[in-house]
C-alpha cells in the first residue's frame, strides 16, 4: 500500500542538517504590513494542492549553515515528479494573506477603502534548480540511514525508527543537496533568510498529508507555515497544536495567474474554474510532539460559535461565499448576537445577502434602519442582491439626510447611503413609492441635488404605465415619508 490510511494532506518537510544546529532563530526586518515573518520566522514552508488523488507540495526550508553542509530528506508515500519553484512563491502567499479576507459590495468598497545498500532502490536522479536530487526507497530505516550516512547525510541515532515507519509503509524519500556550482555567498544567504529556492513535488496519495514526523529528528521546536489548496477548504486534525488558521473562500483570478506563473502549474487553471479554497496555518511545534499532520473539512458553524472575531469572518465569508444548507440559519443566528467587531459585521450583511430568505430579509431589514451608514449602505445593498421589495420604507428613509454625528466623513457617507437608497428603489420600487418619492423631490435641504429622486418618481410611473399594459407589478409594502 503506497498511501497511509487517512493522512490528510499536507506533504511534510523533513530538513535533516549536516549538523543538526538549532535553526530557530527568526530575523526581523518588516517589509510589508505586519507579517514578514511568514517568510522570516518560519523554519517551513509548504504549499499543498490536492486533486483527484494527486498532491502537488511545494516545500520551502531555512537553514543557518554553509551550503555545502546543507542536506534535506523528503518522505512521500509515491514516487514524485521534481520540479523547480520560483522562490517569490511564499512571498506572493504572504503578501496574498497579509490581510483578514472581508466581503464588501461594490459601493461598500468604496466608501470604506484597503539514502542500507542493497535493501535501498535508486529510483532516480536528476538535477531541479539549484538542487542533485535523488530519490529512493528502503526496505527499512536501517538501510536507509547507513545509505544516507554513506552519502554525506548526517543522520541522528535516533533516526533509524522514525525512516523506518516510512520505509515499511512503502514511503519514498528524496534526498537533495545543493549543487556544488550553486554553493555560494548568495546561496548561503538565501538559506540563513528563508529565502531558498523552494521544490514542488507531485506525487500520488490516498489523502492530502504533511509528513512532518522526520523533522523531530532535528531536536528543538519549529514554526510551521501550511499552506492548502483544496476543493474544500481544509484545517488540521489529530496533531496537537495550537494552529492559528485562516481560510480564502474562492481563487481571485489574479492569484491563479501568480501561481501558475511561479509554479510553471498550467493544469491549476483548470484545477480553479471550479470553487477552490485556501487555508494557512501557523503553529509552533515542539519535536516530542512533531507526527504527520493530516487533515479534516473546516466547519464554520462550529467556528462561529467560538470567541475570535477574525475566525468568526472567515466562517461567515465562507458561508456566504459556499451557501451550504442551514447557511441562513447559521448568519441569522450570528447575526442576532450582535457582532461588535465591524469587519464582522459587514461581512455578515454581505453573507446573508448572498444566501437569501426570509428570515436573511428581516435581519437586513433590521440592520438598514441602523444610524452607522456603513450598516445601512451594506444591508440596502444585500437587500438588492436578494431581490426583495419589502425594504422599501427602509429605502424611502434612506433619503432622507441624518446628522453625520461629527464625523468628518459623514457628507460622503451620506450621499452613499442615500445613492444605496435610490438604487434599490430603481430596481424594487412599485406606485406606493412614488407620493413619498415626490414630497421628498421637492424638499430643499441646501446641501443635496435631488434630480436622481425626480427622476425615480417618472421611472415608477413608466413603471406603472407598463404594468397598464398588462405587465404584472411588482409587490411591496406600502411606504410613507
Amino acid at each position: 500500500m503506497i498511501a497511509r490510511p487517512f493522512v490528510a494532506s499536507l506533504g511534510a518537510i523533513v530538513l535533516l542538517l549536516a549538523s543538526f544546529q538549532d535553526s530557530a532563530r527568526a530575523d526581523g526586518i518588516f517589509v510589508w504590513k505586519n507579517e514578514d515573518v511568514d517568510i522570516r520566522e518560519p523554519e517551513q514552508k509548504a504549499l499543498l494542492r490536492f486533486d483527484d488523488g494527486v498532491e502537488d507540495l511545494v516545500l520551502s526550508v531555512r537553514f543557518e549553515g554553509a551550503p555545502e553542509e546543507f542536506g534535506w530528506i523528503v518522505p512521500t508515500p509515491a514516487v514524485p515528479e521534481l520540479r523547480e519553484v520560483d522562490a517569490l512563491l511564499f512571498e506572493q502567499l504572504s503578501r496574498m494573506t497579509q490581510h483578514r479576507q472581508i466581503r464588501r459590495s461594490r459601493r461598500g468598497a468604496a466608501l470604506h477603502q484597503t539514502m542500507g545498500m542493497d535493501r535501498v532502490q535508486i529510483l532516480k536522479t536528476e538535477s531541479v534548480g539549484i538542487y542533485d536530487a535523488t530519490v529512493l526507497r528502503a526496505d527499512d530505516g536501517s538501510s536507509l540511514r547507513r545509505w544516507l550516512r554513506d552519502n554525506g547525510f548526517r543522520m541522528p541515532r535516533r533516526g533509524s525508527r522514525v525512516l523506518d515507519r516510512y520505509a515499511r509503509e512503502g514511503w519514498t524519500f528524496t534526498a537533495l543537496r545543493i549543487r556544488p556550482a550553486e554553493q555560494d555567498a548568495a546561496t548561503g544567504d538565501a538559506l540563513a533568510s528563508g529565502e531558498i529556492q523552494p521544490i514542488r513535488l507531485t506525487f500520488a496519495c490516498e489523502e492530502p498529508v504533511f509528513p512532518l514526523e522526520i523533522s523531530s529528528l532535528a531536536g528543538g521546536d519549529a514554526v510551521v507555515l501550511l499552506y492548502v489548496l483544496a476543493r474544500t477548504p481544509l484545517v488540521p486534525a489529530g496533531l496537537r497544536a495550537d494552529w492559528d488558521t485562516r481560510v480564502w473562500s474562492g481563487t481571485e483570478q489574479a492569484w491563479i495567474d501568480r501561481y501558475r506563473a511561479l509554479t510553471g502549474d498550467e493544469q491549476f487553471a483548470s484545477f480553479a474554474s471550479v470553487p477552490s479554497f485556501l487555508t494557512k496555518h501557523r503553529a509552533r511545534i515542539e519535536a516530542r510532539r512533531m507526527e504527520d499532520v493530516t487533515f479534516q473539512p473546516y466547519r464554520p458553524a462550529e467556528v462561529l460559535q467560538g470567541r475570535d472575531s477574525d475566525d468568526r469572518t472567515d466562517a461567515i465569508v465562507h458561508l456566504g461565499t459556499t451557501k451550504p444548507r442551514g447557511a441562513e440559519q447559521q448568519l441569522v443566528a450570528a447575526a442576532r448576537r450582535k457582532p461588535v467587531d465591524a469587519d464582522e459585521r459587514v461581512s455578515l450583511l454581505w453573507a446573508l445577502g448572498q444566501v437569501g430568505g426570509d428570515e436573511a430579509t428581516d435581519v437586513l431589514i433590521e440592520f438598514a434602519g441602523s444610524d452607522d451608514l456603513e450598516i445601512r449602505v451594506e444591508a440596502m445593498e444585500a437587500l438588492s442582491e436578494i431581490g426583495s421589495s419589502r425594504g422599501l420604507f427602509r429605502a424611502i428613509e434612506g433619503l432622507t439626510p441624518r446628522e453625520g454625528g461629527g464625523d468628518p466623513q459623514a457628507g460622503w457617507r451620506k450621499v452613499a447611503a442615500q445613492e444605496a437608497s435610490l438604487d434599490y428603489l430603481l430596481q424594487h420600487g412599485n406606485e406606493t413609492c412614488l407620493d413619498p418619492l415626490r414630497r421628498i423631490a421637492d424638499r430643499r435641504d441646501g446641501e443635496n441635488d435631488w434630480r436622481r429622486p425626480s427622476a425615480l418618481a417618472e421611472q415608477g410611473e413608466r413603471s406603472v404605465r407598463a404594468g397598464r399594459q398588462g405587465r404584472q407589478g411588482m409587490n411591496g409594502e406600502a411606504v410613507t415619508a
